[in-house]
């Protein structure tokens, strides 16, 4: 639970970031996480998450459309992007899943939506 992992940390080892330099510092050194970019068929997703690949943050996951994603990705000449990242297809669902359920801002939702691609 968030709370519970913010009341355990002392303020002391609390660390305000001022600015995105600072942001992108602290991600450096906490090194790359795996990061989702659902509807990956947009040029500002796939740009962004190519920066953040080159910045050495994160280890995309791009979820959509496959052919979209790749045909975007080459029109933009971003075949690194598309080499080192893992890429998901969405199932097409005729009705939610049953399982899914708000938590705050994050969503949990069963596992059949989405289907790992090789």
């Amino acid at each position: 639970m968030v709370s519970n992992t913010i009341e355990s940390v002392s303020s002391s080892q609390l660390q305000v970031i001022n600015s995105f330099v600072e942001l992108r510092q602290r991600a450096k050194s906490v090194g790359p996480k795996r990061v989702a970019v659902v509807v990956a068929d947009d040029e500002v997703a796939l740009t962004a998450a190519e920066a953040a690949l080159d910045l050495g943050i994160a280890h995309p996951v791009l979820i959509g459309n496959l052919h979209n994603i790749r045909n975007k990705a080459e029109h933009l000449r971003l075949g690194a992007l598309l080499a080192q990242s893992s890429l998901l297809k969405q199932r097409m669902l005729s009705r939610p899943p049953s399982r899914w359920r708000a938590k705050g801002t994050w969503m949990s939702c069963s596992k059949d939506i989405f289907e790992p691609t090789s």
